[in-house]
């Protein structure tokens, strides 16, 4: 086992032209445009709501709070905790020296392109060759 400092943390550019393979999901399918809040008035004395965001589908926070500001601010904090749904990636790709707990710069995977925490590596030596198998995470 090796413990590297966080500063020195190693990085590695995974190029989708060098994957023999390669597999991309998506944690969170259900990407919500916008979150509902309901508050109490009680200068009105009467249920109110807001809405953060805009556009569908929308995500109905199930709690009451007491004020508009906090409605507003766990709601705006549920749209961006629902907007950063986790993406999970695997390569497979000839030897190379990467080890897990590293950063992985993906590129050439299109809309997929950015840093990754490298989740586990295996290498492998068979009859095809030096092989490592990676996984990935994305940066949040």
């Amino acid at each position: 086992l090796i413990f590297l400092k966080k500063q020195n943390v190693p990085t590695f550019v995974i190029n989708e032209k060098e994957c023999a393979s390669y597999s991309i999901k998506y944690a969170n399918r259900t990407l919500y445009k916008s979150v509902k809040a309901i508050w109490w008035n009680t200068k009105e004395n009467k249920k109110e709501e807001i809405v953060v965001g805009s556009g569908g589908p929308v995500y109905e926070l199930k709690w009451k709070f007491k004020t508009k500001e906090e409605a507003m601010r766990r709601a705006g904090g549920m749209l961006e905790r629902l907007g950063s749904g986790v993406v999970k990636a695997s390569f497979t790709m000839t030897g190379r020296n990467i080890v897990a707990g590293g950063k992985a710069i993906l590129q050439g995977f299109g809309g997929d392109d950015g840093t990754h925490v490298v989740k586990s590596v295996t290498h492998t030596f068979g009859s095809g060759g030096y092989e490592v198998k990676i996984e990935t995470e994305s940066m949040s």
